[in-house]
């Protein structure tokens, strides 16, 4: 005898199913949020690690040229 596995609608779900998967289901929400809180978190910091390292850039250009003209000044009293 074969059963009869087509789905109409008189086709039913267990109880213990619908009831097993909803800690299933709530707890996936739940991951994802954390996950999605987290996304913004990093995020925000990588904002601000991005200006404190644009910060560092711009100072570190300006200590490039003074040492630049420095050194162009101690060259020009050596020719003398």
């Amino acid at each position: 005898m074969e059963a009869d596995m087509r789905i109409s609608e008189k086709t039913t779900i267990p109880l213990f199913a619908v009831i097993g998967s909803i800690p299933i289901v709530v707890g996936g929400i739940f991951w994802l949020t954390a996950i999605s809180f987290k996304t913004d978190n990093a995020i925000a910091e990588n904002v601000k690690q991005e200006a404190v390292l644009d910060e560092h850039t711009k100072s570190l250009k300006n200590i490039e040229r003074l040492v630049i003209r420095i050194d162009e000044r101690l060259n020009n009293q050596k020719g003398r």
